[in-house]
Order: structure tokens, then C-alpha cells, then sequence
């Protein structure tokens, strides 16, 4: 696909439902011509896929790096 290419409605929604219904990124882009970036882009801004206990282990690991985080060496 080209950069920039604007999918239908239709187009994104089928790759949703795939990846709902338990089928991997990586084949959903093999089967539907997309990027795998598009869909990784797409999964993350629809809310069916933020579970709570991922959206916790963000929080808790933001910052907890110890190359990141200078009071870590204290």
C-alpha cells in the first residue's frame, strides 16, 4: 500500500474483528494487504483492546527503567 492510503470503514473493521476473534497482527496484515504498522496503529486506538491490566502495567512501568530513571543509582 501507498503511504497515506485511507482504508473504508468496512476494511478496518474486518481486521478488528479478526484480531478480536483471536487472529495474530502479522497474519491479519498478510491476509488484508496492510501494513503491520496500520494495524498495530489501529489496534491501539480502539478501546475494546485496552484491557485495564494493560493499560496498569503501562502506568506501574513508566519510568522504572533504571537507565531512565537517575534516583535508581542513589
Amino acid at each position: 500500500p501507498m503511504p497515506g492510503r485511507v482504508y473504508s470503514a468496512e476494511v478496518r473493521g474486518a481486521v478488528l474483528d479478526y484480531l478480536r476473534n483471536g487472529g495474530r497482527p502479522s497474519a491479519a496484515a498478510r491476509m488484508f494487504s496492510i501494513s503491520l504498522t496500520t494495524i498495530r496503529n489501529w489496534r491501539k486506538k480502539d478501546p475494546t483492546f485496552h484491557s485495564p491490566a494493560s493499560i496498569r502495567k503501562r502506568l506501574t512501568n513508566r519510568g522504572r527503567h533504571p537507565l531512565l530513571n537517575r534516583d535508581a543509582h542513589m
